[in-house]
């Protein structure tokens, strides 16, 4: 489903200007056809975020004009207001708690908030692991987070998922925002190599591929 949702993503984000609106209007119609797809749903949210993003711009926030500004909140407000008024069906698909999440990121929820809908989707299904990745990046400095939230965030959904997960989760949401971070994350962050080395002992023991087994060497080097 992860990697659905991804493929999904890559392609509105080659759109761009008018394909972007002729994409809307094509969501829109799925989502009229199929009034009970999750994915229908999903994915028009998804649209709105991305007409955002395409009038804001991806780079600071002291780089966006002005006149962006309005029309950036008016189409992540449309977003949050869809996913909202077709939570019924569309949450039942885990990826609604993601794509809300990216909501409450862009418009700078408080973060027993944006937490919140953690909960609600650990109750769904808690081995949907794009949630705990979605939130991590949410509490990230540059959102308004900290080193010290994530690291809490992390520790805490590893205690939460430890009977079916193990000790996992502390490795997998750091692994998720390590390129974020940027250098060597146990200077940048105040990531554990402790708990990330039982975790990833955890992650290979269960699924022993040359991927994850690389990763767990480019770490353990740092």
């Amino acid at each position: 489903l992860t990697f659905f949702y991804f493929g999904l993503d890559r392609a509105i984000c080659h759109c761009a200007g008018q394909d972007l609106k002729s994409l809307e209007a094509l969501t829109a119609e799925w989502a009229s056809r199929s009034p009970t797809s999750p994915t229908a749903h999903l994915a028009h949210a998804m649209v709105l975020s991305k007409r955002a993003w395409a009038i804001r711009g991806n780079g600071f926030a002291s780089t966006v004009r002005p006149e962006n500004w309005a029309p950036f909140h008016e189409f992540i407000e449309a977003g949050r207001a869809y996913l909202m008024e077709h939570k019924a069906v569309a949450a039942r698909d885990p990826h609604w708690y993601v794509t809300m999440i990216e909501v409450a990121r862009d418009q700078g929820w408080k973060k027993d908030r944006l937490l919140g809908l953690v909960d609600e989707a650990m109750a769904l299904d808690p081995g949907y692991y794009q949630t705990y990745f979605s939130a991590a990046f949410a509490l990230q400095p540059k959102w308004g987070g900290s080193m010290a939230e994530i690291d809490a965030f992390a520790r805490d959904i590893a205690r939460r998922t430890v009977e079916h997960e193990g000790d996992s989760l502390y490795a997998r949401i750091y692994w998720s925002v390590a390129s974020e971070l940027g250098g060597n994350l146990f200077q940048t962050s105040r990531a554990d190599w402790p708990l990330m080395k039982k975790g990833f002992d955890d992650i290979v023991s269960r699924y022993p591929d040359a991927w994850n087994l690389n990763n767990y060497a480019k770490f353990a080097c740092m």
